[in-house]
């Protein structure tokens, strides 16, 4: 599996989030989406989700953050609702080697979109070197309820109905977008998960969840919608 060299040594804990801010509106053309900007701590790792409209292009976006770290990694991009013409993508930063206050991401994307969402999580006590185990994708077209799907790290994203973790304690992100309509997103009745960080600036809604995994094994991550709606989502394991 893609950077399987070691797992955490700390339990991995939700630190806090951000949302994409800039340029606003997010609904106006741009060629980038910025995060408001969080105080980070070093040793920490970033998650990041970007959403986009697939008028600007495909191709996967290009990841940096005010504090010129190194080291960020494409989980999956492309992940496509081709009804409504939107792309998910996930990345991380396993090491936070300079941190501090305003700390800010920066998705450049493959060209000037006219839609841009974007969710960002700090998460301590992930391996620093490399952490990624499992990812997930699915495209649902029309639906009040939507589950991720599996791949091993490395592979090309592709619907499936859960991952199946390789150790124990795993930090598992997850986020669904919803690409038509103005329906509200929460966490599927029983979820394990907790819901974490929503950006909403228009009617479309795109939410992260987050679960520690404390035996490996299989595990999925649901949303339920307050009315029909397409959607894509993303899931990860650390």
């Amino acid at each position: 599996k893609m950077d399987e060299t070691s797992w955490n040594t700390a339990t991995p804990a939700f630190v806090q989030g951000d949302i994409g801010a800039t340029p606003s509106p997010l609904d106006n053309a741009a060629t980038t989406i910025v995060s408001a900007g969080i105080t980070t701590t070093a040793g920490n790792s970033l998650i990041i989700a970007v959403d986009h409209d697939d008028g600007c292009g495909t191709t996967a976006s290009t990841i940096t953050d005010s504090n010129s770290n190194s080291g960020w990694t494409a989980i999956f991009s492309a992940v496509k609702d081709n009804s409504n013409g939107q792309t998910l993508e996930l990345f991380y930063l396993p090491n936070i080697v300079t941190a501090g206050a305003s700390h800010k991401v920066t998705a450049t994307l493959p060209g000037s979109c006219s839609f841009r969402r974007m969710i960002v999580h700090e998460v301590s006590g992930l391996n620093t070197t490399s952490s990624i185990d499992q990812f997930g994708c699915s495209a649902n077209d029309a639906g009040t309820a939507v589950a991720t799907g599996t791949n091993a790290a490395g592979a090309t994203c592709t619907n499936s109905t859960s991952i199946t973790t390789t150790t124990d304690g795993q930090y598992i992100f997850a986020v669904a977008m919803a690409t038509n309509g103005t329906n509200t997103i929460a966490p599927a009745a029983g979820s394990l998960f907790t819901e974490r960080v929503t950006e909403s600036p228009a009617s479309d809604e795109m939410q992260s969840q987050d679960y520690i995994q404390p035996s490996a094994g299989a595990i999925n991550s649901t949303w339920t919608f307050s009315g029909t709606n397409n959607s894509i989502t993303g899931i990860a394991s650390f």
